[in-house]
This record gives C-alpha cells, sequence and structure tokens, in this order.
C-alpha cells in the first residue's frame, strides 16, 4: 500500500522539531485520554511499569532505542542496564534528550540524529525498543527498519514496539499539522513476521482511567498530581482502584475507537 503523497519524513520532522521548541515539558508524550499535566504524569508511569513487567532488564544488556524522541525512555531504561543507544531524526528532541541525561547524571546514553531506517550498527542488541515510531515511517522505510533490527537483535534478544494501531484497516491521520500513517495489527505482525520474528505480547500499553468528574475538584488533582511524583506506584493503583470501582457502579458503554496505543514484543522464530 502506498504513501500518501503530503506525507514526508521531512514534514514529521519539522513538526517534532517545532513540538520540542514550543512544548519542551511534554515533548515526545503525546496525550491519549487528556493533555492536562496529571494526564501527561499518569500515561508516563503507567507506561513505565507495563514496560518493566514485559521487559526484564539487567546490568549486562545492551538497549537500542529507535525514535527516543527528548530522552523519557533511554533516561528511565539506563539505570539498570550496561548501555543505551538511542536515535531520533529530530535534533530538537536529541538536544532535550541530551539536556535531560545530562541533569539526571545519566553517562551510559550515546544519543544519535538520523532516520531510523539508516541506522545500522556491528552490536548485537538484547533489547530494540521502538518507541512510538511506525506511524511516522514511510512505507518502504518501515521494511528497511525491520529488516536492520533483524541483524542488530541478539539470539535470545527482544524488540519491543509501543505503536498506535488502526483497529480495522489503515488510515493516514492529517491533523493541524500531524501527520502519520496508523496502520493496523495483522500489517505491522506481517512486516515482522516476513523478517524473521513471531508476536508474542500484545496489550495496551496503559489503561483507561476515569476521572473526569472528580477531575473537576482542584484539591484533589492537585494532590493526585503531587502524589504522581512522589509515588507514581501508589498512585497509578489508585486511579486503576477508582476507574474499576466507577465501571462497576456506573459501567461505560464501548468505546467506539479507531485506534489502540499497545505494547507488541516480538521474538526471532525459532529455526
Amino acid at each position: 500500500m502506498k504513501t500518501p503523497s503530503n506525507f514526508s519524513s521531512s514534514g514529521v520532522r519539522d513538526w517534532w522539531n517545532n513540538q520540542a521548541k514550543t512544548m519542551p515539558e511534554s515533548a515526545g508524550i503525546l496525550s491519549v485520554f487528556g493533555a492536562d499535566q496529571f494526564s501527561l504524569l499518569y500515561r508516563k508511569n503507567a507506561e513505565w511499569q507495563h514496560f518493566r513487567r514485559i521487559a526484564s532488564l539487567d546490568k549486562s544488556m545492551r538497549v537500542l532505542e529507535l525514535g527516543c524522541g527528548a530522552g523519557r525512555w533511554s533516561i528511565l531504561i539506563a539505570p539498570y542496564v550496561k548501555e543505551v543507544i538511542a536515535i531520533d531524526f529530530s535534533e530538537e528532541m536529541i538536544r532535550l534528550a541530551e539536556t535531560a541525561a545530562e541533569q539526571s547524571n545519566i553517562k551510559n546514553i550515546q544519543f544519535h540524529v538520523g532516520p531510523a531506517q539508516d541506522f545500522v550498527s556491528m552490536t548485537q542488541f538484547d533489547l530494540i525498543y521502538l518507541s512510538g515510531v511506525d506511524q511516522y515511517i514511510e512505507e518502504g522505510a518501515l521494511y528497511s527498519v525491520i529488516s536492520n533490527i533483524r541483524k542488530m537483535v541478539a539470539t535470545n534478544g527482544i524488540v519491543i514496539d509501543r505503536v498506535t494501531t488502526s483497529t480495522s484497516e489503515r488510515f493516514f491521520c492529517d491533523i493541524d499539522g500531524y501527520k502519520c500513517i496508523y496502520r493496523s495489527l495483522p500489517e505491522l505482525e506481517c512486516a515482522f513476521s516476513e523478517a524473521g520474528f513471531e508476536l508474542t505480547y500484545k496489550e495496551q500499553s496503559h489503561q483507561r482511567f476515569r476521572l473526569s468528574r472528580i477531575s473537576r475538584w482542584p484539591l484533589f488533582m492537585k494532590g493526585m498530581v503531587w502524589m504522581m511524583k512522589r509515588n507514581p506506584r501508589s498512585a497509578c493503583l489508585l486511579v486503576q482502584v477508582i476507574t474499576t470501582v466507577l465501571n462497576i457502579v456506573r459501567p461505560l458503554k464501548p468505546m467506539a475507537s479507531d485506534r489502540s496505543h499497545d505494547f507488541l514484543l516480538f521474538r526471532l522464530l525459532k529455526s
């Protein structure tokens, strides 16, 4: 299937460069369930806790992150592994990432500016992480990325793809200059399968929460932000408990959503 004619990697890169300049505090963390501070903190922490459950990090590991943005994931991962190589095509995002890593006194990350499809290394990585990058890559380039990943992943390594997929057929998003391609899960699974991978895990990256009415209470939300910053595990658990109770007391109608924000875990097919 062809990439839309008005979709280009340079245009996407310009959009992300602009986000890094105009929204440095939330650069690279586009909100799914809201744009307020708590929503962004909740997503960041809930996804990180989920990631830790599916990726067994240890100090012997070498990690490659493709689409590192402002360094959110690389900075979280780095203290638990030997080395992180982080790639992004936005020079402004890399600038933010390098500053954040320096402020956190993290020295085992190497940041590089460049397209994901152009990066090739002789290093064998134990974990290759695609951080919401698929939907911003043109058709042929995506196959190049996956082919290169096949060459760089260690025999017993894993590939985790944090991606937004279409729940039906693929579609092209173009809203206020923000452009991306939402591919279907079968389409992505087929692309990885052709390169010798099998999908072994799929789950939504973070649970939809229900705080719409409670969020009108400023003091409560201020307290939730405070708690999320100081004890994110407990704060995420509280959100999940509130959501579960509300779903029992007053169930929501199923969401008519055309996309799903997921963690996909791939392993090499056994020969």
